[in-house]
């Protein structure tokens, strides 16, 4: 017997959906994410919740990979995540898979101002050259264990993504305060540097300037600029 279908496409608003937030019928207006067959809500309070092929009954469907697709939307649609040693921290502009220096993270978003990089782990763990490259260039990443979530409920399954902590995993994570005390000593010193620097220009310029003045006023005291006279030389003549 086939596992049932909980996670399908939603062609009205371009996500996946869980069954339990899913229209009852085919007004729910969903795909299935493995052969893109129209697919059927079946709800009611004798039967398991699930999604049924209208026509292809020889798919299994792909519930591991709309798992894997539905917890990157939940982070999508959140701003909020519990994460080892540090608790519940608050993110922004989170996108999927976007290219981000040498890998394509399943959601980049941001914590005040340095970037976080989100793995969901399904039936695949983040390989090591993916993991050594976050690490090598020290970039804040946490790895989400959703595996076996494929019958839970959707309410489970988004406490599993945002609020479980033992199911996540620092790949690599500077400490926040840290970073940010390093970067405000770094915009301090930058702008200590452009003060000075504009100090000391200030200084040389005004050396300069007072240097041109006084020599000016001399000149014009000594005369200098006044215009020279010139004679010529007298010739000697002769009367015979």
């Amino acid at each position: 017997m086939n596992e049932p279908i909980k996670i399908a496409y939603h062609l009205i608003s371009k996500k996946y959906i869980h069954i339990d937030n899913a229209e009852n019928g085919l007004a729910c207006n969903c795909i299935c994410k493995e052969c893109n067959e129209r697919l059927e809500a079946i709800q009611g309070n004798e039967r398991i919740n699930h999604f049924r092929h209208h026509s292809n009954i020889n798919c299994k469907g792909s519930p591991e990979s709309a798992l894997h697709e539905l917890g990157k939307q939940i982070l999508i649609d959140n701003k909020e995540i519990s994460i080892p040693k540090y608790g519940k921290i608050s993110y922004s502009d989170p996108i999927a898979e976007k290219q981000f220096k040498l890998i394509r993270p399943d959601v980049l978003a941001k914590v005040e101002g340095f970037y976080i990089l989100f793995e969901i782990y399904v039936t695949h763990a983040i390989d090591t050259e993916k993991e050594q490259v976050l690490i090598d260039e020290k970039l804040n990443s946490i790895e989400i264990d959703l595996r076996g979530a494929e019958k839970l409920k959707y309410s489970e399954i988004k406490r599993l993504v945002l609020d479980e902590i033992s199911n996540k995993r620092l790949i690599f994570w500077n400490n926040k305060d840290e970073t940010k005390s390093v970067s405000t000593n770094n915009l301090k010193e930058q702008e200590t540097t452009i003060s000075t620097g504009e100090m000391i220009a200030k200084v040389i310029i005004g050396v300069f300037l007072g240097i041109g003045v006084i020599k000016v006023w001399k000149y014009l005291i000594n005369g200098k600029y006044k215009k020279k006279k010139y004679y010529k030389k007298p010739r000697n003549y002769r009367f015979k």
